[in-house]
């Protein structure tokens, strides 16, 4: 039996996890395995086709680090739950990262056994192509057993299948919403966590374009969605409402009017939810997915708080006028 897992990025899940499903499960039975939150997604959207098991084990996963396609479990009590349900096989493509590789029995037993001499220098991007090269016999493969049967989604099948590089993304054949929650409120979705990769904005951005909406609009509702406690208190005085839970946020999304965030998976989470106008903070030139062909409206590498207003102003004025 094969397990899929998918333990990576929530854009990713929007943009070609939900959609590839979609066409898979139309004839094959799927097993996969994914974090709590991405499961009930997915078991409302296929809640009427049997072909998806989706596999849960009694504790939930909480990913550190999660990145791109696949993830990275990244501490011990992850893989404690990850391997109550199985170990990656030997040909999985998880095998190319590290920890999967560390965590996985078939190695163990080769390092315990044959106790290899193993030289990782600067010269492999991964200890699996360190190992491939000095034992391309692949000795560790005989220590594989019916356990091995976890496979990464997006590597193993998602582009073992379409052969070419993954475009923006691909359009599911429905929304993402279960039970609509009409509202005439403005969402934004504002993460306070600085990262790298440079889609995250300052709180003072999102403060701002608050103090906008509340004096244009002062009769409308500000939804945020997240946390106090991940946005901070910053906010705390402009916004009307938080989600109760991920599925709330998923029914307040509904054909929502307007969506604001840094270009991010929540606002193509709020696309997939059929949003009609969305704002972006962004500093990329990538293409955005747009399932339902929503308006979207980018503010590109805003360089201040004062620029974003400037900016911001005239497509409010468009999308309410």
């Amino acid at each position: 039996m094969k397990i899929y897992t998918f333990f990576g990025e929530f854009g990713i899940l929007n943009r070609f996890v939900i959609s590839e499903l979609e066409k898979k499960l139309q004839n094959d039975k799927i097993h996969f395995f994914t974090v709590k939150t991405y499961a009930n997604i997915l078991k409302e959207h296929f809640k009427n086709n049997k072909n998806l098991v989706l596999v849960l084990p009694n504790n939930e996963l909480y990913f550190e680090y999660r990145r791109r396609y696949h993830g990275n479990p990244g501490n011990e009590e992850n893989f404690k739950i990850i391997n109550s349900v199985g170990y990656p096989s030997v040909s999985s493509y998880l095998c190319k990262t590290d920890t999967w590789l560390k965590n996985s029995n078939f190695y163990n037993k080769w390092i315990q056994v044959e106790n290899p001499k193993i030289n990782f220098n600067k010269k492999y991007s991964s200890l699996y192509d360190c190992i491939s090269d000095l034992y391309p016999s692949k000795p560790w493969e005989k220590f594989a057993d019916n356990t091995n049967i976890l496979y990464d989604w997006c590597h193993d099948y998602l582009k073992q299948k379409n052969k070419t590089p993954l475009k923006t993304g691909y359009k599911i054949k429905k929304p993402l919403f279960i039970n609509p929650i009409k509202n005439d409120w403005i969402h934004i979705f504002a993460k306070k966590k600085a990262r790298s990769d440079l889609q995250f904005f300052e709180i003072s951005y999102y403060v701002e374009i608050c103090k906008i909406l509340k004096k244009k609009y002062p009769k409308k509702k500000i939804f945020c969605h997240g946390t106090i406690e991940s946005l901070g208190k910053e906010l705390s005085e402009y916004v009307d409402f938080y989600p109760k839970d991920f599925t709330h946020s998923q029914n307040v999304l509904a054909n929502c009017k307007l969506f604001i965030s840094a270009w991010s998976g929540m606002g193509e989470f709020a696309l997939n939810c059929n949003a009609k106008n969305v704002i972006y903070l962004k500093n990329a030139k990538h293409a955005c997915f747009n399932p339902f062909k929503a308006n979207i409206y980018e503010i590109r590498f805003p360089k201040n708080t004062a620029e974003v207003c400037k900016k911001i102003i005239p497509i409010l004025d468009k999308i309410f006028k």
